[in-house]
């Protein structure tokens, strides 16, 4: 190991054994419940990604549902995702947190290096962590429903807005939404806690290198890439996801009420103006 990796360890070693304001340690280990956590989101993942491999044609019609979902997302959301100053924020929590990602390689770093992680990682970032595997669980799980009941249930050949509110309705996917939406809420809160309190900072920031080093390289890539992401927006990250999260859950009930044209809602200008 390098003289530097050795450093990055000591001084990580340090501030987990005093914590914010000279809080005993305690204050930044975790317990059991975020190993159980982990383990409960990462057998969900397992779950449903060899469900996914069973079959080539399988994987492929779920591919097509995420690929109508996010065509979705970017006509729902084409102002922010072309507002220069929440472009950012904006593909980050759209294409990275509520699509669906293929985070096989975080997944299986996570399940290896769930004793590093509960080492490295204060508790509030631990959580951060927990919320990001739960919300691939939750998303994995509709959208694996929704493709077998358009291509298996309802016969249908290619997705399309009328077979994929008959899946969703037939999957209850409302209910899977809607949950789906109280996490990336939680993370909202998360993020705001964390680009809010230095002490977090410095403590991601030391972790980075020895996490890296204990082959955690894919999770601290995610992680850092939503903070600098949602840094850049002049609003606290629960603001922005708030509204997001608005939007969706108006969708959701429109979907839930039977209304004719469910996605088209109230526009996102003011957010982007």
């Amino acid at each position: 190991m390098s003289f530097r990796k050795k450093v990055l360890k000591q001084q990580l070693k340090n501030l987990l054994s005093v914590g914010q304001n000279g809080e005993p340690a305690g204050y930044l280990q975790s317990d059991s419940t975020y190993r159980e956590r982990l383990h409960q989101a990462l057998y969900k993942c397992s779950n449903f990604r060899q469900f996914s491999g069973l079959s080539h044609g399988f994987a492929r019609q779920v591919a097509q549902v995420r690929t109508w979902q996010e065509a979705r997302i970017r006509k729902t959301y084409h102002a922010l995702l072309l507002d220069p100053q929440l472009q950012l924020a904006a593909q980050f929590v759209l294409e990275e947190a509520y699509t669906a990602v293929d985070y096989v390689g975080l997944i299986d770093e996570v399940e290896r290096m769930i004793p590093y992680a509960l080492k490295l990682f204060p508790a509030p970032l631990l959580e951060t962590v927990c919320l990001v595997l739960e919300l691939n669980a939750v998303t994995a799980e509709l959208d694996e429903k929704l493709a077998w009941a358009i291509f298996q249930d309802i016969k249908a050949t290619e997705v399309d807005e009328v077979n994929y509110l008959q899946a969703f309705a037939k999957v209850n996917g409302c209910q899977l939404r809607s949950k789906q939406l109280k996490i990336i809420d939680k993370l909202g809160i998360g993020i705001d806690q964390y680009l809010q309190s230095q002490w977090l900072c410095i403590a991601f920031k030391l972790a980075k290198m020895p996490a890296k080093a204990a082959g955690l390289g894919t999770l601290v890539d995610l992680i850092g890439k939503g903070f600098i992401a949602i840094n850049a927006l002049d609003m606290p990250a629960s603001v922005f996801i708030g509204a997001i999260v608005q939007q969706e859950i108006e969708i959701n009930d429109n979907i839930h009420a039977g209304m004719h044209n469910p996605f088209q809602c109230s526009d996102m200008v003011a957010l982007a103006s």
